[in-house]
């Protein structure tokens, strides 16, 4: 960020109007300790994605992890860790005092909005499909009795 105190300024006014602050990505690209320093007041630390995906199995990131959680925590900041996609990862990050809560919980992956609804419209049309088919078969059947 070129124009720090612009920045905080702007955070800070909406900070007044009640709206919570993250920093996104934290532990990557320009999110440095020297503008987070400058930045507060932020409310929220969102732990990187790539730092969760290696906590139960890269001794580096569980390090990291652990200590943003901590850092976290001695600035009064909430943290939520990204893309925690299974319990042995939950329960790494519980271990090491991440709050009950912070983040999101886990869910079973899903099909989307978009596929639920491709889905719904694939059984309406084999459903209408279905139907035509039988005044189809109907029709026919009364024009082979009519004939005979």
């Amino acid at each position: 960020m070129a124009d720090i105190e612009t920045a905080r300024e702007s955070l800070a006014a909406l900070k007044r109007l009640g709206v919570r602050l993250a920093v996104d990505d934290f532990g990557v690209g320009h999110a440095s300790l020297k503008q987070l320093k400058q930045l507060l007041p932020v409310d929220i630390l969102k732990i990187d994605k790539s730092f969760v995906d290696g906590v139960t199995t890269d001794h580096e990131d569980r390090a990291i992890v652990e200590a943003v959680i901590l850092l976290a925590s001695s600035l009064g900041l909430e943290t939520v860790a990204e893309g925690v996609e299974h319990a042995d990862q939950a329960t790494a990050l519980h271990e090491m005092r991440w709050p009950p809560g912070a983040g999101l919980p886990l869910l079973a992956a899903g099909p989307s909005r978009r596929d639920r609804r491709a889905a719904r419209r694939g059984r309406r049309r084999t459903a209408a499909r279905a139907a035509g088919d039988r005044r189809r078969n109907r029709r026919g059947l009364a024009s082979r009795q009519s004939s005979r």
